[in-house]
C-alpha cells in the first residue's frame, strides 16, 4: 500500500517536471504607424489601421517589434496577440491581419508591397497568421490567436528572439474607416503571449529538484514511522 503511494507520489512530481510552459510574455520594444500614400510616420500614443476613403489601396499599418525571452527548437510556437481598441473612424467593419515582416520594419516602416511583392495582388502574397473582422461599438481588447509549427517558412527566423508583426487590412477587404489602437506610449500597450516547445532533454531546475527530494524523503520517513509503530504492537 506504502509502496504505492509512494510510486503514484513520484509519478506526480515527474509529470510536474516535463508539464509544458505556461505562456512567457514577450516584450514589445518598438511600434510605429506607416502610411504609404505619404511616406509619413506617426510615433505618437496611438496605433492606426486602415485608411479615411473606402478601397483605397495605401492603408495605413502599423508595425510592431517583441522580444521573446525564451526560445526553444523542436516543436510549434502558439501565440496570443492583445490589442486596445480606442476608437474609430468608420462606417463599415474592417478585417485587420496580423503578417510577419522583417525585424527592422517597425525602425524602417515601408509599404506592405515592399516586404511582399504583388505577385498575387498588392498587399501581402503571403496569409495573414491570424485576421478578424472588428467593427467600433465600445474601446476593448482585441486577440489574435495563431501557431507557427515547425515546418513554417517563419520558424528559423524566431531563434534570434525577436518577431515584427504588421497589423493591416488584407488585400480584397474592404478599407471604410480608421482603427485607432493603444501603442507602446499609451495607456494599454499592445502585448504578446506565447508558450514555446520544451527543451528536447528538460532539465529540472535545482528548486524543483529539491521539492522532489524533499517529498520522497517526507513519504520515507512517513513510511519509517508506520512499519515501527506497527512493529511495537508485537
Amino acid at each position: 500500500m506504502n509502496k504505492s503511494i509512494l510510486m503514484v507520489a513520484v509519478g506526480c512530481c515527474v509529470l510536474l517536471i516535463t508539464s509544458s510552459a505556461f505562456p512567457i510574455p514577450a516584450t514589445l520594444t518598438d511600434d510605429i504607424t506607416f502610411r504609404p500614400i505619404t511616406s509619413t510616420k506617426y510615433d505618437t500614443n496611438e496605433l492606426r489601421v486602415g485608411y479615411g476613403s473606402a478601397n483605397n489601396l495605401y492603408a495605413e499599418t502599423s508595425y510592431l517589434r517583441f522580444y521573446l525571452p525564451e526560445i526553444n527548437s523542436g516543436g510549434d510556437f502558439t501565440f496570443r496577440l492583445g490589442i486596445y481598441l480606442k476608437n474609430a473612424m468608420n462606417k463599415l467593419p474592417t478585417y485587420v491581419g496580423v503578417y510577419i515582416v522583417p525585424d527592422y520594419a517597425p525602425q524602417s516602416p515601408q509599404a506592405m508591397s515592399v516586404y511582399y511583392p504583388s505577385s498575387s495582388g498588392y498587399w501581402p502574397s503571403s496569409k495573414s497568421l491570424a485576421f478578424k473582422q472588428i467593427s467600433f461599438t465600445t474601446p476593448g481588447w482585441i486577440y489574435f490567436d495563431w501557431t507557427i509549427p515547425d515546418d513554417s517558412p517563419y520558424y528559423a527566423g524566431l531563434m534570434d528572439q525577436y518577431l515584427s508583426l504588421a497589423l493591416s487590412v488584407p488585400y480584397g477587404t474592404r478599407v471604410n474607416g480608421t482603427f485607432y489602437f493603444s501603442s507602446l506610449t499609451g495607456g494599454y500597450s499592445p502585448f504578446l503571449e506565447y508558450t514555446d516547445p520544451p527543451p528536447a532533454n528538460p532539465v529540472p531546475e535545482p528548486a524543483t529538484l529539491l521539492l522532489l527530494g524533499s517529498g520522497i524523503g517526507g513519504l520515507w520517513f512517513a513510511k519509517r514511522k508506520l512499519i515501527i509503530k506497527h512493529s511495537s504492537k508485537y
